[in-house]
C-alpha cells in the first residue's frame, strides 16, 4: 500500500472528539462488514482490516456499494461552507482565490489548491446560506426517529440494543448518506432547531412520482386527552387527527404530488381537537424537469408570513401563511411521511440553515446567455459577463456599466448555461466521495490508503484527496436503486 504525506490543514469536527476512532462500515452487494478501510491498490482490490482477522481482507470493487467512514462522520472538517458547483453535480468546498476567462483557482482543505476549468463550473456560492448552517446530513441516524401516526398505542416505540427509541417496523432505513423509504405507514422526523427565517433543502429520488408530505416547523405534539377537550351536549365529538397532524403535531405540511403541490396548516386546538386546513395560493401546479429526482428548497419567513418553494433551483410557488398562523407558536422540527404508497423513495442532502429573509431573485431568474450575481442582501441582482475575480473583488461587465463587488458581499454566482460544457464522462461507475457538511467529488479511485485517495476526475484530472473530512465513499451510481431495489440495505 502507498501512504501519502499529510499537507492539508484540517479543523476539528467537534471539540472533545473521542480518542478511539469509530469503526468503518463496508456495504457489499450481499451484506455488510464492520472494520477499517485500509485502501485500494492499483489492481482494483479494496483492502479491509478487522481486529479478529489474521490478515487484511480483499474485495473486488464491483462488489462494493459504499463505505461509511468512521460511522459516516469525518474525523476533521473544513471550516469552509462556500463551495463551487460543477456541471456534473460535484460540489467543492473551498475559498475562491481567483477567476479569469479560462479557469478558477480554489483553495481547499481536502486537495490543496485546485485549478478548475471555467466551462466546468455551474455556479459559485461564496456565502451560500446567508446565515448559520444548522444541520447537514443524514450522515448518521442520531436524533432521527420514526413513528406510526395511525397507531393509538401511546407506547409506540421499542428500545433497541443501545436503549434508544426505535420504531416498530422498518419503514425508513438509513444507509450511508441516505434515508430509504421501503413502504409502510411510519413517518420519519427529527428536531433540528428550524429558525423562523430558514432555508430547508433536500434531494429526493423516487421510483414513481408518489405523494410525499414534508412537515416543517413541527412540534410533534400528541392529541390532547379526551378529558382536556370540552364536551358539550350539542357539539360533535372532537375530530381525530389526520396522518400529517398525528405525525407532526402543530406544523406546516407540504405535500408533493405528481404535478401539483399543496400546503396545509395542521395542529390541535382546545375547542375541536385536531385540525388541518389548506393554505390558499394562486397556483398549485409544479413542473418537474426530471421524472425520477429533484432538488427541493423551502425558504420560510414566519415573521413576514411567507413560505416559498424552489424546485431544481427555480422558483415554483409561494404561500402567505400569516393568517393561517394567526400568531401561533409552532415548533422547530422536520419530518417526512409517505401517505398510502408502497413505492421506494430516497432522501439525501438534507440541509437546514438560517436565512436573511430576502427574496432570492437569482435562483428564480436564470438567463441562458448571461452570468447572474446575487448579493448577500438578497435584493440586489446583476447580470452580464463576469470578467474575473482577484484580490477579493468580483468584476462584472454589464449591459450599461461595469461593476466591481467585494466577494464577501456575493451570495451566489450562476454562469450562463451556453458557456458550460457538457458533463465529461469518466469511469463507467464513478466513485463519489461525500464530505460533511458540504461537498462531493466523483471520479475513479486509482489508489488509496486509509487517509488519502488518488482520484481521476473527468473534469479536474488526477487529484490527491484527503479523506479526513470525508464521510462516505459511494461506489454505485446514484439512482441505481430505482431499477435494482435491494431490501437488505
Amino acid at each position: 500500500m502507498t501512504y501519502f504525506p499529510t499537507f492539508i490543514r484540517l479543523l476539528p469536527w467537534l471539540a472533545g472528539i473521542a480518542a478511539a476512532e469509530p469503526t468503518d462500515l463496508l456495504r457489499l452487494s450481499d451484506g455488510s462488514l464492520e472494520g477499517h478501510f485500509a485502501g485500494i491498490d492499483r489492481g482494483g482490490m479494496l483492502h479491509w482490516s478487522r481486529d479478529d482477522a489474521g490478515r487484511e481482507l480483499e474485495f473486488r470493487l464491483d462488489k462494493v456499494r459504499h463505505i461509511a467512514l468512521r460511522g459516516a462522520q469525518p474525523s476533521e472538517i473544513t471550516a469552509d461552507l462556500s463551495h463551487v458547483s460543477l456541471v456534473n453535480g460535484d460540489r467543492l468546498p473551498g475559498r475562491i482565490a481567483s477567476l479569469d476567462d479560462r479557469r478558477l483557482e480554489l483553495a481547499t482543505d481536502f486537495a490543496g489548491t485546485l485549478e478548475i476549468p471555467r466551462s466546468s463550473i455551474e455556479s459559485l456560492k461564496p456565502n451560500p446560506f446567508g446565515g448559520r448552517l444548522i444541520y447537514a446530513g443524514p450522515f448518521d441516524g442520531d436524533g432521527w426517529e420514526t413513528i406510526d401516526p395511525q397507531s393509538d398505542d401511546p407506547e409506540r416505540y421499542d428500545d433497541d440494543e443501545d436503549g434508544e427509541r426505535a420504531a416498530k417496523g422498518p419503514t425508513w432505513r438509513r444507509s450511508g448518506g441516505y434515508w430509504y423509504y421501503t413502504g409502510g405507514a411510519e413517518a420519519l422526523r427529527r428536531q433540528v432547531g428550524l429558525p423562523r427565517k430558514s432555508v430547508f433543502r433536500f434531494h429526493l429520488d423516487w421510483k414513481s412520482r408518489a405523494p410525499l408530505s414534508i412537515g416543517f416547523f413541527a412540534d410533534f405534539a400528541v392529541p390532547p386527552a379526551a378529558e382536556d377537550v370540552p364536551a358539550e351536549a350539542d357539539q360533535p365529538p372532537p375530530r381525530r387527527p389526520d396522518l400529517s397532524t398525528a405525525a407532526f403535531g402543530n406544523s406546516l405540511v407540504l405535500t408533493l404530488r405528481s404535478s401539483y403541490v399543496t400546503l396545509q396548516r395542521c395542529g390541535y386546538d382546545a375547542e375541536s381537537g385536531a385540525f388541518s386546513r389548506m393554505v390558499q395560493t394562486t397556483a398549485t401546479t409544479v413542473r418537474f424537469e426530471n421524472h425520477q429526482s429533484a432538488d427541493f428548497e423551502l425558504r420560510s419567513d414566519l415573521d413576514e408570513g411567507t413560505v416559498t418553494l424552489f424546485v431544481d433551483g427555480s422558483y415554483a410557488l409561494q404561500w402567505n401563511v400569516a393568517d393561517d398562523l394567526d400568531g401561533a407558536d409552532l415548533g422547530s422540527g422536520i419530518g417526512f411521511l409517505v401517505p398510502g404508497n408502497p413505492d421506494a423513495m430516497r432522501l439525501s442532502d438534507i440541509l437546514i440553515a438560517e436565512w436573511n429573509g430576502m427574496p432570492d431573485a437569482a435562483r428564480s431568474l436564470r438567463h441562458p446567455e448571461r452570468d447572474l450575481v446575487l448579493l448577500t442582501n438578497g435584493t440586489d441582482r446583476f447580470s452580464g459577463k463576469i470578467t474575473g475575480i482577484a484580490g477579493g473583488q468580483l468584476s462584472l461587465a454589464g449591459s450599461y456599466a461595469d461593476l466591481t463587488v467585494p466577494l464577501d458581499q456575493v451570495a451566489e454566482v450562476h454562469f450562463a448555461p451556453h458557456e458550460q460544457a457538457e458533463p465529461a464522462s469518466g469511469a463507467d461507475d464513478p466513485v463519489k466521495i461525500l464530505f460533511q457538511p458540504v461537498g462531493r467529488i466523483s471520479g475513479e479511485i486509482t489508489e488509496a490508503d486509509a487517509t488519502r485517495a488518488v482520484v481521476r476526475s473527468p473534469l479536474l484530472g488526477e487529484l490527491q484527496v484527503g479523506l479526513a473530512g470525508a464521510s462516505l465513499l459511494e461506489f454505485k451510481q446514484e439512482g441505481q436503486f430505482l431499477s435494482n431495489w435491494d431490501d437488505d440495505l
